[in-house]
Parts: structure tokens; sequence; C-alpha cells
């Protein structure tokens, strides 16, 4: 590749798909390298050439050949793109829980301030299965896993 410029990339994407982007040209201008670059074979949803249109096809590297720092999820070695997406993987996953945790400890906290009020356990318990009703139905609109929803019918 001209000036030096390695001639694959790797990109992750928002939903954690790496990309093997085929870099087509390079264009030094402003202390920086403009970089063309293509999606390389694979089957690809619309969703995710829409985000490489968006995101990838035009890239920035430094002058010194470094990644530049809008592109945190762009790579010259796949190694990497796949660490970088079990570490945002394991991230998302520990947030996730520890907002389960949270309203897990919500709702205890809910119930026992019913049942001090006078609340009877069989109204509280309606109650408690309505809103994980509703929260089942969310979570499986946008996508929520079968576990998740499962560990919520433990509460």
């Amino acid at each position: 590749m001209e000036h030096g410029i390695p001639s694959h990339l790797f990109a992750v994407t928002d939903n954690y798909e790496i990309l093997k982007l085929k870099v087509e040209s390079a264009e030094l201008t402003n202390d920086v390298f403009k970089l063309s670059t293509s999606l390389m074979e694979g089957k690809y949803s619309d969703q995710t050439v829409l985000h490489y249109n968006d995101a990838f096809q035009y890239i920035y590297l430094n002058s010194d050949k470094s990644i530049h720092a809008r592109h945190v999820s762009l790579f010259f070695d796949i190694k990497l793109a796949h660490v970088f997406v079990i570490e945002k993987a394991e991230a998302e996953l520990n947030l996730l829980h520890s907002k389960e945790k949270a309203v897990i400890k919500n709702i205890a906290d809910i119930e026992k301030s019913l049942l001090e009020d006078g609340f009877s356990e069989e109204y509280i318990a309606q109650q408690k299965k309505q809103a994980i009703d509703k929260i089942e139905q969310e979570l499986c609109e946008t996508g929520g896993n079968k576990e998740h929803i499962a560990s919520l019918r433990k509460v």
C-alpha cells in the first residue's frame, strides 16, 4: 500500500461484529492520512453496511500511521479486535448484572414497605407478576435474552 499504510484493517461495530476492511487508497492531508476503505468478503446485514458507510468507509490515521483518536474501535491486528469485543461485551454484561441487582433490591424494598403498610401478600404477588410481565414483554421486544427474563421470574 502507498505511504507504508497497511492494506487491511479491522473495525468493530456497535453490535460487536468485526469488519474486515481493505484499504483502497490513502491520502496525506493536514498531518493525517485519510483512507478510503471497502468491506472485504462476508455476509453483512443492511444495518452493518450502514454502520460501515457511516463510520468506516473513510478513516483517519495520524501522520505517524497510528490510529487516530476518533477511531477507538479500529485495529491493525484482528486479535486486538477480538480482545476489544470481549472486553466491551464483558463490561456491558457487568453493567446489566449491576442493574439487575439494583432492580431486585428495589423490588424487595417495595414488598417490605407494602407489607408494613398492611397490603396482603396476595395483592403484592399479583402486582409483582403484572410488573414482571410488562418488563418481560419490553425485554422480548428489545431482544432481551431468555436467561435474563427467567432471572426476573425468580425475584
